[in-house]
């Protein structure tokens, strides 16, 4: 998501030069004081954009937040866009683009969180606006006109700009099925894009023919990208083709093993983000072995020079299970954030080491019985928030044995099934043999 997020943001900044270029391109500029002209004009919006964020809307914002009400700080979150929106236009961009950099001045400032809270309803209208004007632009004419210009187009800019995008995050490191499923969402043409194939249209690069050819093909990738990136994650993990790229090109990459299996019982955990790491502590602190399976290189070379055994590989591979050494390990723990990636390899291990606990977290309480009932071990982020906040209140409010409430709590969720809705309290037969009644919701 970051990484998608970064490069859309990236490739609108872009405009700003290419946009300015267009006469460049077409020759009515072909002078070299013309091309450092536009190159000037580029570097002056930037600048500005930059010079507004940091000293001229922070206290406008900071003004209208003190003393007024909600609704005009609203108004001024539009007068603002509206005015930069403007003034960017001065220089011979569009409004559209000017409204993109208004939006990153606004981000700038401490008030963008709440100015993000205010523009939020009208983001939903604007944006169904917005793709109805997308689909008003689409000719069907020129589909049947010429249909093979238009396929050419669509797959030229989306598998094009995929492969692009791939080999870009590859080469920055970052592993190949990240960079595949980035890859995918960003296969459709960038919206400022129809901007572009206007103006180009204006000064002649483009003919009629041509312009509405490239509308149409945007069309398409846009339409076609969602469907895409929603099947993406399941083609990736199942990729044999994928997993060996991963290892063509990840020849600089730790190997996946080169640090002997502990001879005493350890515990598997596959992924160091906030909650693999806590795990990995709080199993160092009482001395138990641990084994690390991470995709990211970078962070594999890091725990290494901590003095932790890691792995580098997938944990859906039997290459890496093996490596991490699955037949000795006393427990897994999969904490990587893909759920279904997740619960595919919890599933792939018990086929290999039924006897072992494999301990998986779900989002949502009520999705832990049906895993429980597949032989898993689970916890949900819901029910850990929760439990947690509990703890917290009693313990704020100096309540003696709060942490064996806690413990009880625990305890009675451990023991939910599969009809049970993933609730804190003990199931109905534990309360009955307790002689106490379930309390009304």
């Amino acid at each position: 998501g970051r990484l998608v997020t970064g490069v859309l943001i990236f490739q609108a900044l872009c405009i700003v030069p290419m946009m300015m270029m267009l006469p460049v391109l077409a020759g009515e500029q072909s002078d070299l004081l013309s091309f450092g002209l536009v190159l000037l004009r580029a570097l002056a919006v930037v600048v500005g954009v930059g010079l507004a964020s940091r000293l001229v809307v922070p206290p406008l914002m900071a003004a209208v937040a003190r003393d007024t009400p909600r609704e005009v700080f609203l108004l001024a979150v539009l007068a603002v866009g509206g005015i930069v929106a403007w003034l960017v236009s001065l220089t011979g961009l569009s409004f559209a683009l000017g409204a993109f950099l208004a939006g990153v001045v606004l981000a700038e400032t401490q008030f963008r969180h709440q100015a993000m809270a205010d523009v939020l309803p009208l983001r939903a209208v604007m944006m169904c606006v917005f793709f109805v004007g997308i689909g008003m632009l689409m000719d069907r004419q020129i589909l049947t006109a010429a249909p093979l210009l238009v396929l050419a187009i669509s797959l030229a800019m989306g598998v094009g700009k995929a492969v692009v995008a791939a080999g870009a995050f590859v080469v920055l490191r970052f592993p190949v099925p990240t960079a595949a499923l980035a890859a995918a969402s960003l296969a459709q043409v960038g919206e400022f894009s129809l901007v572009l194939a206007g103006a180009a249209r204006e000064v002649g690069l483009l003919s009629e023919v041509e312009e509405r050819a490239f509308l149409a093909a945007a069309v398409l990738t846009i339409a076609v990208t969602p469907l895409v990136a929603a099947r993406a994650p399941e083609a990736v993990q199942g990729s044999r083709a994928l997993r060996a790229v991963t290892r063509l090109l990840d020849g600089d990459a730790p190997p996946m093993v080169d640090i002997p299996v502990p001879d005493a019982a350890h515990v598997i955990v596959a992924g160091l983000g906030v909650g693999g790491r806590s795990v990995v502590e709080a199993l160092e602190e009482v001395g138990i072995p641990v084994t690390l399976i991470e995709l990211n290189p970078d962070t594999v070379a890091a725990e290494r020079r901590r003095g932790r055994r890691v792995v580098y590989g997938d944990i859906l591979s039997e290459e890496v299970l093996h490596a991490a050494g699955l037949r000795s390990a006393r427990a897994v723990v999969i904490t990587i954030s893909n759920f279904d990636a997740a619960h595919t390899a919890a599933l792939h291990i018990t086929q290999h080491r039924f006897d072992v606990p494999v301990l998986l977290r779900t989002r949502f309480a009520s999705d832990e019985g049906a895993l429980r009932a597949e032989g898993l071990d689970v916890v949900s982020e819901e029910f850990a928030g929760a439990v947690t906040m509990a703890g917290l209140v009693l313990r704020r409010l100096g309540v003696e044995g709060w942490d064996r409430v806690v413990e009880e709590q625990l305890e009675a969720h451990a023991q939910l099934g599969p009809d049970d809705e993933g609730h804190l309290g003990p199931p109905p037969a534990r309360m009955a043999a307790k002689g106490l009644s379930k309390p009304r919701s």
